[in-house]
């Protein structure tokens, strides 16, 4: 874990999870054999788009990756 300015994403927004019920959500996930792939659409897309950053900044060989 670490520290971040990022705007939080929580699928309710209007419940702010603490870290208890996010590790207990990580356990059933797994569980639950979770696929990273098999999520709501808009997860999926922000994804997509977090994977296509990534592979420019490698491809660019930029040294600043996250």
């Amino acid at each position: 874990m670490e520290a971040t300015d990022d705007p939080t994403f929580d699928p309710e927004p209007e419940h702010k999870r603490n870290i208890a019920e996010f590790l207990v959500e990580l356990e059933n996930a797994y569980r639950a054999s979770w696929d990273e792939m098999n999520v709501r659409e808009d997860l999926a897309r922000q994804m997509t788009k977090q994977k296509r950053a990534l592979k420019q900044k490698l491809e660019s060989g930029a040294e600043d990756l996250p």
